[in-house]
């Protein structure tokens, strides 16, 4: 999982039919350099980045985390996690999370809710008031919890898409403005959450909304 193992290769999902003759996968793995032939004469995706077959990678995975709920920060390519117990270790890979095929534990932090920064707070219990906050972390803990509580803040950070922002960087030089909004659309951007927000309020939510803590 270090360094030494990146290697500047590209992924692809893409799964080529049994029915394809040897000659045209071997045409297919020569245009689509994300395509790797072994040495069985088979063709498939390498990946993710930086392993030649997708086994490699998935042979890194020690574990699956432990999600709740739907939200929204499952999307994200980089989110914090709170628990009340020693789970997971900085370094490790791990699975859980539908549609991605790992997450790395890139930080972990053993420390009190009262020193943890409230927006990270809010982005892992979905919620934005602190009695809301706390009253889902009892319920994720099962027992009551308040400022001096004890917790491990984990930050998870996805795979692919750390790497694909990684080749969107190497891009921006030559793809213009508007390429590289297309990329920063395709990761997160805050405005476009004034949309949904409008439709639930007759003016967008500002951050004097949010009640103090």
């Amino acid at each position: 999982m270090g360094l030494e193992e990146f290697m500047d290769i590209e992924a692809d999902d893409s799964e080529l039919s049994d029915s394809e003759s040897k000659s045209d996968n071997n045409s297919f793995a020569e245009e689509r350099p994300g395509i790797t032939e072994y040495e069985d004469g088979d063709v498939g995706p390498r990946g993710p980045f930086g392993y030649e077959k997708m086994d490699d990678y998935q042979n890194t995975i020690v574990g699956n985390i432990d999600t709740h709920g739907g939200l929204f920060k499952y999307h994200m390519p980089i989110f914090p996690h709170i628990e009340n117990e020693d789970k997971y270790n900085r370094g490790d890979r791990y699975g859980g999370i539908s549609g991605h095929q790992g997450v790395s534990c890139v930080s972990k932090q053993e420390t009190s809710l009262v020193k943890i920064n409230r927006e990270m707070i809010m982005i892992d219990t979905g919620q934005t008031s602190k009695d809301d906050c706390l009253s889902v972390l009892k319920e994720r803990f099962g027992e009551s919890v308040g400022p001096d509580y004890k917790v491990y803040l984990y930050i998870f950070a996805k795979t692919r898409n750390l790497v694909k922002m990684a080749l969107g960087d190497e891009l921006t030089d030559t793809i213009g403005a508007h390429g590289k909004d297309e990329i920063l659309k395709g990761v997160y951007n805050e405005t476009y959450t004034r949309q949904f927000r409008k439709k639930d309020n007759d003016e967008t939510k500002l951050t004097h909304h949010i009640e103090e803590w």
